[in-house]
Protein backbone atom coordinates (compact mmCIF):
# COMPACT_ATOMS: atom_id res chain seq x y z
CA UNK A 1 0.00 0.00 0.00
CA UNK A 2 1.33 3.55 -0.89
CA UNK A 3 1.46 6.09 1.51
CA UNK A 4 -0.62 8.06 0.63
CA UNK A 5 -2.87 5.82 0.28
CA UNK A 6 -1.96 4.43 4.49
CA UNK A 7 -2.88 8.54 5.13
CA UNK A 8 -6.21 8.04 3.25
CA UNK A 9 -7.35 5.04 5.43
CA UNK A 10 -6.13 6.16 8.81
CA UNK A 11 -7.91 9.37 7.84
CA UNK A 12 -11.19 7.38 6.99
CA UNK A 13 -10.95 5.59 10.16
CA UNK A 14 -10.25 8.66 12.16
CA UNK A 15 -13.59 10.45 9.98
CA UNK A 16 -15.30 7.25 11.13
CA UNK A 17 -14.77 8.71 14.64
CA UNK A 18 -14.90 12.21 13.65
CA UNK A 19 -17.00 12.87 10.85
CA UNK A 20 -19.53 9.73 11.65
CA UNK A 21 -19.08 9.94 15.29
CA UNK A 22 -19.71 14.34 15.38
CA UNK A 23 -22.62 14.06 12.83
CA UNK A 24 -24.45 12.23 15.33
CA UNK A 25 -23.24 14.68 17.89
CA UNK A 26 -23.87 17.38 15.14
CA UNK A 27 -28.07 16.18 15.87
CA UNK A 28 -28.03 17.72 19.39
CA UNK A 29 -27.69 21.01 17.79
CA UNK A 30 -32.08 20.47 16.59
CA UNK A 31 -32.63 19.51 20.01
CA UNK A 32 -30.92 22.48 21.13
CA UNK A 33 -32.37 25.44 19.08
CA UNK A 34 -35.84 23.47 20.38
CA UNK A 35 -35.16 23.18 23.70
CA UNK A 36 -33.20 25.85 24.76
CA UNK A 37 -33.83 29.80 23.82
CA UNK A 38 -31.26 31.45 22.02
CA UNK A 39 -29.93 33.21 24.99
CA UNK A 40 -29.89 29.94 26.79
CA UNK A 41 -27.93 28.66 23.75
CA UNK A 42 -25.92 31.87 24.36
CA UNK A 43 -24.65 30.69 27.45
CA UNK A 44 -23.87 27.04 26.17
CA UNK A 45 -21.73 29.13 23.28
CA UNK A 46 -19.71 31.10 25.48
CA UNK A 47 -18.59 29.02 28.02
CA UNK A 48 -17.44 26.27 25.60
CA UNK A 49 -15.93 29.00 23.62
CA UNK A 50 -13.84 29.14 26.47
CA UNK A 51 -13.35 25.39 27.17
CA UNK A 52 -11.96 25.34 23.72
CA UNK A 53 -9.44 28.23 24.46
CA UNK A 54 -8.47 26.46 27.85
CA UNK A 55 -8.07 22.75 26.58
CA UNK A 56 -4.86 24.41 25.02
CA UNK A 57 -3.67 25.09 28.18
CA UNK A 58 -4.47 21.88 29.80
CA UNK A 59 -2.52 19.96 26.34
CA UNK A 60 0.16 22.75 26.31
CA UNK A 61 1.31 21.57 23.29
CA UNK A 62 2.18 18.30 24.58
CA UNK A 63 0.95 15.89 21.91
CA UNK A 64 2.93 17.02 19.31
CA UNK A 65 5.77 16.91 21.48
CA UNK A 66 5.22 13.55 21.78
CA UNK A 67 5.13 13.20 18.39
CA UNK A 68 7.85 14.68 17.75
CA UNK A 69 10.33 12.57 20.35
CA UNK A 70 8.88 9.32 19.32
CA UNK A 71 9.53 9.73 16.07
CA UNK A 72 13.32 10.38 16.80
CA UNK A 73 13.44 7.16 19.09
CA UNK A 74 9.99 4.80 18.35
CA UNK A 75 12.02 2.47 20.78
CA UNK A 76 11.19 4.31 23.68
CA UNK A 77 7.76 4.83 23.35
CA UNK A 78 6.36 3.73 25.89
CA UNK A 79 8.66 5.86 28.51
CA UNK A 80 8.21 9.10 26.58
CA UNK A 81 5.15 8.41 27.04
CA UNK A 82 5.38 8.53 30.73
CA UNK A 83 7.36 11.39 30.73
CA UNK A 84 4.62 13.32 29.25
CA UNK A 85 1.70 12.37 30.87
CA UNK A 86 3.03 12.68 34.31
CA UNK A 87 4.00 16.26 33.24
CA UNK A 88 0.47 16.81 32.05
CA UNK A 89 -1.33 14.86 35.03
CA UNK A 90 0.71 17.51 37.26
CA UNK A 91 -0.14 20.89 35.42
CA UNK A 92 -3.70 19.82 34.66
CA UNK A 93 -4.49 18.96 38.46
CA UNK A 94 -3.00 22.70 38.95
CA UNK A 95 -4.78 24.22 36.38
CA UNK A 96 -8.01 22.68 37.48
CA UNK A 97 -7.79 23.71 41.09
CA UNK A 98 -7.45 27.43 40.02
CA UNK A 99 -10.44 27.56 38.10
CA UNK A 100 -12.36 26.16 40.73
CA UNK A 101 -10.76 28.42 43.15
CA UNK A 102 -11.27 31.67 40.88
CA UNK A 103 -15.37 30.71 39.99
CA UNK A 104 -16.85 33.21 41.49
CA UNK A 105 -14.97 36.22 39.88
CA UNK A 106 -15.03 34.31 36.76
CA UNK A 107 -18.93 34.00 37.03
CA UNK A 108 -19.42 37.31 38.23
CA UNK A 109 -17.04 38.67 35.08
CA UNK A 110 -19.61 36.37 32.56
CA UNK A 111 -22.59 37.71 34.26
CA UNK A 112 -23.95 34.53 35.33
CA UNK A 113 -23.64 35.03 39.36
CA UNK A 114 -24.17 32.53 41.66
CA UNK A 115 -23.83 29.55 38.96
CA UNK A 116 -20.14 28.18 39.97
CA UNK A 117 -20.85 25.14 39.21
CA UNK A 118 -20.84 25.69 36.12
CA UNK A 119 -16.96 25.95 36.32
CA UNK A 120 -16.43 23.13 38.75
CA UNK A 121 -18.05 20.70 36.07
CA UNK A 122 -16.23 22.24 33.31
CA UNK A 123 -12.65 22.57 35.46
CA UNK A 124 -13.14 18.55 35.87
CA UNK A 125 -14.09 17.91 32.18
CA UNK A 126 -11.17 19.82 31.29
CA UNK A 127 -8.78 18.01 33.37
CA UNK A 128 -10.06 14.65 32.23
CA UNK A 129 -9.81 15.64 28.93
CA UNK A 130 -6.57 17.09 29.00
CA UNK A 131 -5.15 14.05 30.45
CA UNK A 132 -7.06 11.38 27.97
CA UNK A 133 -5.60 13.42 24.88
CA UNK A 134 -2.51 11.32 25.52
CA UNK A 135 -3.93 7.87 25.44
CA UNK A 136 -5.04 9.26 22.01
CA UNK A 137 -2.23 9.87 21.21
CA UNK A 138 -0.54 7.19 21.78
CA UNK A 139 -2.97 5.02 20.02
CA UNK A 140 -2.31 7.68 16.98
CA UNK A 141 0.89 7.34 17.17
CA UNK A 142 1.18 3.09 17.15
CA UNK A 143 -1.30 3.74 13.97
CA UNK A 144 -4.41 2.11 15.93
CA UNK A 145 -7.21 3.89 13.74
CA UNK A 146 -9.82 1.34 14.98
CA UNK A 147 -9.20 1.31 18.69
CA UNK A 148 -8.78 5.31 18.66
CA UNK A 149 -12.34 5.56 16.30
CA UNK A 150 -14.40 3.20 18.80
CA UNK A 151 -13.38 5.41 21.67
CA UNK A 152 -14.44 8.39 20.46
CA UNK A 153 -17.47 6.83 19.10
CA UNK A 154 -18.74 5.13 22.76
CA UNK A 155 -17.49 9.37 24.20
CA UNK A 156 -19.82 10.74 21.31
CA UNK A 157 -22.74 7.81 22.21
CA UNK A 158 -22.87 8.73 25.78
CA UNK A 159 -22.92 12.13 25.46
CA UNK A 160 -25.92 12.18 23.10
CA UNK A 161 -27.77 9.66 25.03
CA UNK A 162 -27.72 11.66 27.93
CA UNK A 163 -28.30 14.78 26.22
CA UNK A 164 -31.76 12.65 24.26
CA UNK A 165 -32.55 11.06 27.82
CA UNK A 166 -32.35 14.14 29.76
CA UNK A 167 -33.41 17.01 27.57
CA UNK A 168 -36.44 14.96 25.70
CA UNK A 169 -37.14 12.89 28.53
CA UNK A 170 -37.75 15.80 31.16
CA UNK A 171 -39.59 17.72 28.89
CA UNK A 172 -41.72 14.98 27.56
CA UNK A 173 -42.51 14.31 31.80
CA UNK A 174 -43.04 18.29 32.20
CA UNK A 175 -45.47 19.64 29.67
CA UNK A 176 -47.04 16.24 27.96
CA UNK A 177 -47.37 13.86 30.48
CA UNK A 178 -44.91 10.98 30.16
CA UNK A 179 -44.68 8.64 32.75
CA UNK A 180 -46.76 10.25 35.34
CA UNK A 181 -45.34 8.18 38.08
CA UNK A 182 -42.02 9.94 37.27
CA UNK A 183 -43.67 13.70 37.56
CA UNK A 184 -43.54 14.25 41.35
CA UNK A 185 -39.65 13.38 41.05
CA UNK A 186 -38.83 15.38 37.98
CA UNK A 187 -40.97 18.51 38.83
CA UNK A 188 -38.75 18.84 41.98
CA UNK A 189 -35.52 18.85 40.20
CA UNK A 190 -36.04 19.94 36.84
CA UNK A 191 -36.52 23.46 35.31
CA UNK A 192 -35.92 24.66 31.67
CA UNK A 193 -33.09 27.15 33.29
CA UNK A 194 -31.45 24.14 33.78
CA UNK A 195 -30.41 23.40 29.94
CA UNK A 196 -26.79 24.37 30.20
CA UNK A 197 -26.15 22.64 32.84
CA UNK A 198 -27.34 19.13 31.20
CA UNK A 199 -25.15 20.05 28.51
CA UNK A 200 -22.13 20.53 30.63
CA UNK A 201 -23.39 17.21 32.61
CA UNK A 202 -23.58 14.94 29.81
CA UNK A 203 -20.13 16.30 28.37
CA UNK A 204 -18.82 15.54 31.85
CA UNK A 205 -20.33 11.47 31.90
CA UNK A 206 -18.71 10.84 28.40
CA UNK A 207 -15.06 12.30 29.58
CA UNK A 208 -15.48 10.07 32.51
CA UNK A 209 -16.47 6.98 29.69
CA UNK A 210 -13.37 8.56 28.18
CA UNK A 211 -11.07 7.36 30.91
CA UNK A 212 -12.56 4.15 31.14
CA UNK A 213 -12.10 3.09 27.84
CA UNK A 214 -8.00 3.98 28.58
CA UNK A 215 -8.10 1.98 31.28
CA UNK A 216 -5.53 -0.81 29.57
CA UNK A 217 -2.82 2.50 28.35
CA UNK A 218 -3.32 3.50 32.09
CA UNK A 219 -2.85 -0.22 34.03
CA UNK A 220 1.11 0.52 31.64
CA UNK A 221 1.49 4.18 32.66
CA UNK A 222 4.37 4.49 35.37
CA UNK A 223 4.86 8.20 36.89
CA UNK A 224 7.92 9.41 35.73
CA UNK A 225 9.41 13.04 35.97
CA UNK A 226 12.84 14.17 35.73
CA UNK A 227 13.92 17.10 34.79
CA UNK A 228 16.75 16.17 32.52
CA UNK A 229 14.50 14.45 29.97
CA UNK A 230 11.71 16.43 30.13
CA UNK A 231 13.18 19.75 29.42
CA UNK A 232 14.10 19.27 25.86
CA UNK A 233 10.05 18.26 25.21
CA UNK A 234 8.57 21.49 27.80
CA UNK A 235 11.53 23.44 25.05
CA UNK A 236 10.07 22.15 22.20
CA UNK A 237 6.50 22.21 23.93
CA UNK A 238 6.36 25.88 25.02
CA UNK A 239 6.01 27.29 21.68
CA UNK A 240 3.39 25.16 20.42
CA UNK A 241 1.26 25.97 23.75
CA UNK A 242 1.43 29.81 22.62
CA UNK A 243 0.53 29.26 19.33
CA UNK A 244 -2.78 26.69 20.38
CA UNK A 245 -3.56 29.94 22.90
CA UNK A 246 -2.97 32.57 20.07
CA UNK A 247 -4.65 30.09 17.40
CA UNK A 248 -7.64 29.33 19.95
CA UNK A 249 -8.06 33.03 19.84
CA UNK A 250 -8.37 33.35 16.54
CA UNK A 251 -11.19 30.48 16.33
CA UNK A 252 -13.31 31.47 19.25
CA UNK A 253 -12.57 35.26 19.94
CA UNK A 254 -14.76 36.55 17.60
CA UNK A 255 -17.75 34.51 19.53
CA UNK A 256 -16.26 36.00 22.55
CA UNK A 257 -16.27 39.55 21.57
CA UNK A 258 -19.76 39.54 19.81
CA UNK A 259 -21.80 39.87 23.10
CA UNK A 260 -19.49 42.53 24.44
CA UNK A 261 -19.03 44.93 22.07
CA UNK A 262 -22.42 44.99 19.55
CA UNK A 263 -23.98 48.24 20.28
CA UNK A 264 -27.10 47.22 22.28
CA UNK A 265 -30.14 47.02 20.09
CA UNK A 266 -28.08 46.82 16.35
CA UNK A 267 -30.42 43.74 16.01
CA UNK A 268 -33.91 44.97 16.73
CA UNK A 269 -35.82 43.16 19.15
CA UNK A 270 -32.66 41.04 20.00
CA UNK A 271 -30.46 41.04 23.33
CA UNK A 272 -26.49 40.14 22.85
CA UNK A 273 -27.02 37.19 24.63
CA UNK A 274 -29.41 36.22 21.99
CA UNK A 275 -27.48 37.58 19.48
CA UNK A 276 -24.72 35.29 20.59
CA UNK A 277 -26.71 32.14 20.65
CA UNK A 278 -27.75 32.53 17.26
CA UNK A 279 -24.90 33.22 15.44
CA UNK A 280 -22.92 30.37 17.84
CA UNK A 281 -26.15 28.01 15.94
CA UNK A 282 -25.14 28.99 12.64
CA UNK A 283 -21.19 28.75 13.63
CA UNK A 284 -21.94 25.44 13.87
CA UNK A 285 -22.44 24.83 10.36
CA UNK A 286 -19.37 25.29 9.86
CA UNK A 287 -19.11 22.27 11.46
CA UNK A 288 -19.24 20.44 8.26
CA UNK A 289 -15.66 21.76 6.87
CA UNK A 290 -14.52 21.36 10.40
CA UNK A 291 -14.95 17.54 11.12
CA UNK A 292 -13.25 16.74 7.61
CA UNK A 293 -9.96 18.76 8.82
CA UNK A 294 -9.99 17.20 11.95
CA UNK A 295 -9.90 13.58 10.94
CA UNK A 296 -7.39 14.55 8.68
CA UNK A 297 -5.13 16.41 10.94
CA UNK A 298 -5.48 13.17 13.34
CA UNK A 299 -3.94 11.16 10.63
CA UNK A 300 -1.95 13.17 8.96
CA UNK A 301 0.66 14.53 12.00
CA UNK A 302 1.72 11.07 13.32
CA UNK A 303 2.06 10.29 9.35
CA UNK A 304 4.22 12.81 8.29
CA UNK A 305 6.59 12.41 11.90
CA UNK A 306 6.77 9.02 10.88
CA UNK A 307 7.82 9.89 7.82
CA UNK A 308 9.90 12.51 8.57
CA UNK A 309 13.70 11.26 7.91
CA UNK A 310 12.45 10.37 4.07
CA UNK A 311 14.31 12.10 1.38
CA UNK A 312 10.92 12.32 -0.32
CA UNK A 313 8.88 13.79 2.48
CA UNK A 314 8.84 17.29 0.65
CA UNK A 315 7.53 16.17 -1.84
CA UNK A 316 4.78 13.98 -0.09
CA UNK A 317 3.64 16.85 1.64
CA UNK A 318 3.29 19.10 -1.25
CA UNK A 319 0.71 16.13 -3.09
CA UNK A 320 -0.89 15.68 0.57
CA UNK A 321 -1.80 19.17 0.26
CA UNK A 322 -2.92 19.32 -2.99
CA UNK A 323 -5.20 16.67 -2.35
CA UNK A 324 -6.25 18.23 0.52
CA UNK A 325 -7.59 21.56 -1.43
CA UNK A 326 -9.04 19.23 -4.07
CA UNK A 327 -11.34 17.71 -2.14
CA UNK A 328 -11.64 20.52 0.26
CA UNK A 329 -13.02 22.39 -2.46
CA UNK A 330 -15.37 19.78 -3.42
CA UNK A 331 -17.06 19.69 -0.07
CA UNK A 332 -17.04 23.32 0.28
CA UNK A 333 -19.28 23.69 -2.60
CA UNK A 334 -21.01 20.95 -1.66
CA UNK A 335 -21.95 22.19 1.40
CA UNK A 336 -23.05 25.51 0.27
CA UNK A 337 -25.25 23.92 -2.69
CA UNK A 338 -27.16 22.14 0.19
CA UNK A 339 -27.11 25.19 2.88
CA UNK A 340 -30.65 25.40 2.83
CA UNK A 341 -31.85 21.84 3.55
CA UNK A 342 -28.78 21.55 6.22
CA UNK A 343 -30.18 24.92 8.07
CA UNK A 344 -34.16 23.86 7.83
CA UNK A 345 -32.67 20.40 9.63
CA UNK A 346 -30.44 21.47 12.26
CA UNK A 347 -31.92 25.09 13.23
CA UNK A 348 -35.37 24.48 14.34
CA UNK A 349 -36.39 27.59 15.08
CA UNK A 350 -36.54 30.16 12.33
CA UNK A 351 -34.54 32.90 15.14
CA UNK A 352 -31.62 31.01 14.72
CA UNK A 353 -31.34 31.21 10.91
CA UNK A 354 -31.37 35.23 10.64
CA UNK A 355 -27.28 34.40 10.77
CA UNK A 356 -26.93 32.16 8.12
CA UNK A 357 -25.56 34.63 5.54
CA UNK A 358 -22.03 34.20 7.51
CA UNK A 359 -21.80 30.25 7.10
CA UNK A 360 -20.45 30.15 3.40
CA UNK A 361 -17.57 32.79 4.65
CA UNK A 362 -16.86 30.34 7.55
CA UNK A 363 -16.74 27.59 5.81
CA UNK A 364 -14.35 29.09 3.28
CA UNK A 365 -12.15 30.40 6.40
CA UNK A 366 -12.29 26.88 7.87
CA UNK A 367 -10.86 25.17 4.32
CA UNK A 368 -7.73 27.56 4.44
CA UNK A 369 -7.29 26.76 8.10
CA UNK A 370 -7.48 22.63 7.14
CA UNK A 371 -4.71 24.10 4.37
CA UNK A 372 -2.69 26.02 7.08
CA UNK A 373 -2.55 22.76 8.64
CA UNK A 374 -0.93 21.54 6.39
CA UNK A 375 1.55 24.54 5.81
CA UNK A 376 2.35 24.43 9.12
CA UNK A 377 4.22 21.21 8.98
CA UNK A 378 7.22 22.42 7.72
CA UNK A 379 8.09 24.15 11.73
CA UNK A 380 7.34 21.17 13.26
CA UNK A 381 9.18 18.97 11.14
CA UNK A 382 13.01 21.64 11.31
CA UNK A 383 12.19 21.91 15.01
CA UNK A 384 11.57 25.73 14.22
CA UNK A 385 7.69 25.46 16.65
CA UNK A 386 8.54 29.56 17.17
CA UNK A 387 7.45 30.36 13.79
CA UNK A 388 3.94 28.71 14.78
CA UNK A 389 3.52 30.99 17.33
CA UNK A 390 4.39 33.86 15.44
CA UNK A 391 2.40 33.33 13.36
CA UNK A 392 -0.63 31.94 15.66
CA UNK A 393 -0.34 35.50 17.77
CA UNK A 394 0.26 37.13 14.59
CA UNK A 395 -3.33 35.65 13.79
CA UNK A 396 -4.89 36.40 17.16
CA UNK A 397 -4.06 40.09 17.12
CA UNK A 398 -5.15 40.36 13.70
CA UNK A 399 -8.74 38.92 15.06
CA UNK A 400 -8.92 41.07 17.71
CA UNK A 401 -8.40 44.47 16.17
CA UNK A 402 -10.69 43.02 12.70
CA UNK A 403 -13.01 42.31 15.28
CA UNK A 404 -13.35 45.33 17.38
CA UNK A 405 -13.77 47.35 14.04
CA UNK A 406 -16.47 45.18 12.26
CA UNK A 407 -18.27 44.19 14.42
CA UNK A 408 -19.91 47.54 15.56
CA UNK A 409 -20.24 48.14 11.85
CA UNK A 410 -21.60 44.84 10.27
CA UNK A 411 -22.60 43.02 13.59
CA UNK A 412 -21.50 39.09 12.97
CA UNK A 413 -20.85 39.55 9.75
CA UNK A 414 -18.03 41.04 11.08
CA UNK A 415 -16.62 38.35 12.97
CA UNK A 416 -17.30 36.04 9.90
CA UNK A 417 -15.18 37.79 7.78
CA UNK A 418 -12.50 38.58 10.28
CA UNK A 419 -12.40 34.75 10.78
CA UNK A 420 -11.77 34.39 7.10
CA UNK A 421 -8.96 37.62 6.67
CA UNK A 422 -7.43 35.71 9.92
CA UNK A 423 -7.18 32.37 8.46
CA UNK A 424 -6.36 33.15 4.80
CA UNK A 425 -3.50 35.21 5.72
CA UNK A 426 -1.94 33.05 8.17
CA UNK A 427 -1.91 30.63 5.34
CA UNK A 428 -0.01 32.76 2.73
CA UNK A 429 2.05 33.92 5.17
CA UNK A 430 3.19 30.42 6.60
CA UNK A 431 3.42 29.41 2.88
CA UNK A 432 6.14 32.39 2.27
CA UNK A 433 8.37 31.49 5.13
CA UNK A 434 8.11 27.79 4.17
CA UNK A 435 9.63 28.55 0.79
CA UNK A 436 12.72 29.54 2.54
CA UNK A 437 12.81 27.49 5.28
CA UNK A 438 11.47 24.08 4.43
CA UNK A 439 10.64 24.25 0.36
CA UNK A 440 7.79 22.31 -1.11
CA UNK A 441 6.72 21.34 -4.58
CA UNK A 442 3.44 22.65 -3.45
CA UNK A 443 1.16 23.12 -7.26
CA UNK A 444 -0.10 26.13 -6.23
CA UNK A 445 -1.32 27.39 -9.49
CA UNK A 446 -4.24 24.67 -9.67
CA UNK A 447 -4.73 24.60 -5.84
CA UNK A 448 -6.16 28.62 -6.11
CA UNK A 449 -7.67 27.59 -9.29
CA UNK A 450 -9.78 25.09 -7.09
CA UNK A 451 -10.28 27.77 -4.12
CA UNK A 452 -11.63 30.62 -6.26
CA UNK A 453 -13.56 28.43 -8.87
CA UNK A 454 -15.49 27.33 -6.08
CA UNK A 455 -16.00 30.32 -4.28
CA UNK A 456 -17.55 32.56 -6.95
CA UNK A 457 -19.74 28.65 -7.92
CA UNK A 458 -20.75 28.81 -4.31
CA UNK A 459 -21.79 32.22 -4.15
CA UNK A 460 -23.87 31.70 -7.56
CA UNK A 461 -25.66 28.70 -5.38
CA UNK A 462 -26.26 30.48 -2.47
CA UNK A 463 -27.69 33.38 -4.32
CA UNK A 464 -29.71 31.71 -6.71
CA UNK A 465 -33.66 31.85 -6.46
CA UNK A 466 -36.24 29.95 -8.25
CA UNK A 467 -39.70 29.56 -8.12
CA UNK A 468 -39.45 26.35 -8.90
CA UNK A 469 -37.55 24.34 -6.10
CA UNK A 470 -36.66 21.04 -8.25
CA UNK A 471 -35.48 23.61 -11.11
CA UNK A 472 -33.33 25.14 -8.42
CA UNK A 473 -32.00 21.92 -6.83
CA UNK A 474 -31.41 20.92 -10.06
CA UNK A 475 -29.29 23.50 -11.14
CA UNK A 476 -27.14 23.61 -8.30
CA UNK A 477 -26.17 19.60 -8.63
CA UNK A 478 -25.08 20.52 -12.14
CA UNK A 479 -22.87 23.06 -11.33
CA UNK A 480 -21.16 20.71 -8.56
CA UNK A 481 -21.03 17.70 -11.15
CA UNK A 482 -19.33 20.67 -13.34
CA UNK A 483 -16.94 21.44 -10.70
CA UNK A 484 -16.38 18.02 -9.85
CA UNK A 485 -15.90 16.90 -13.63
CA UNK A 486 -13.58 19.73 -13.56
CA UNK A 487 -11.24 18.17 -11.02
CA UNK A 488 -11.32 14.91 -11.96
CA UNK A 489 -10.25 15.60 -15.80
CA UNK A 490 -7.08 18.30 -14.31
CA UNK A 491 -6.38 15.01 -11.71
CA UNK A 492 -7.16 12.34 -14.08
CA UNK A 493 -3.10 11.65 -14.19
CA UNK A 494 -2.51 11.19 -10.16
CA UNK A 495 -5.90 9.30 -10.12
CA UNK A 496 -4.72 6.69 -12.01
CA UNK A 497 -1.44 6.34 -10.06
CA UNK A 498 -1.16 3.78 -7.89
CA UNK A 499 1.59 4.68 -5.73
CA UNK A 500 2.88 7.63 -4.34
Amino acid sequence: MSRLKKLAGDTVLYGMSSIVGRTLNYFLVPLYTKFLSPSEYGVVTELYAYVAFFLILFTFGMETTFFRFVSQNKADTQKIFNRVLSIVMIVDTILALGLVACATPIMNYLEYPGKEAYVYALAFILMLDGINAFPFAKLRIEGRAKRFAITKMINILVNMGLNIILLVGMNEIMTNGAFPALYPFVSEIYTPALGPAIVIFSNMVASMANSVMHFGIYKRFRFKLDWKTVRPMVIYGVPLLFMGVAGTTSEMFSRLMLKKILPVGFYPGYTNQQILGIFGACYKLAIFMNLAIQAYKYAAEPFFFNNAQDKNSPALLGKVTHVFTAFGSIAFLAVVANLDIISHLFLRQKAYRMAMDAVPILLMANLFLGIYYNLSMWYKLTDKTYFGTYLSVGGAIMTIVLNYFLIPVIGYMGSAWATFAVYGGMTVVSYILGKKHYPVPYQVGRGLLYLSTSGVLAYCCYHMHFDNYLILKGIQLLIFLIFVAMVFILERKMIQRRSV
